[in-house]
């Protein structure tokens, strides 16, 4: 299973969306906790692209430094993603 939670569209409070998109990539991390990544959009014609993914739990990367330093950014497109290895199916014999 994987979890995938975002937003499109142009905020009046950047950290407020920010903070909206931290508690939603938290709580995305019960569909998988085997890796988790982002991909955000910043506003504007001269915006940046930013995105980063690691083994391990969304929570665990939403107290993470690298999340942290996307606060002051307008972004108007973000993607947050949590993956659940898929464990494959096992049978009796």
């Amino acid at each position: 299973m994987c979890g995938i939670a975002g937003f499109i569209g142009e905020s009046k409070n950047s950290q407020a969306s920010f903070a909206i998109l931290s508690k939603l990539f938290s709580k995305v991390e019960i569909r998988g906790v085997d890796a988790a990544g982002y991909w955000m959009a910043e506003t504007g014609n001269q915006g940046r692209i930013f995105y980063h993914k690691q083994p391990g739990k969304s929570s665990d990367l939403v107290k993470s430094d690298t999340w942290k330093a996307n606060v002051d950014i307008n972004i108007n497109l973000a993607l947050v993603h949590a993956r659940g290895a898929s464990r494959g199916i096992v049978t009796g014999k």
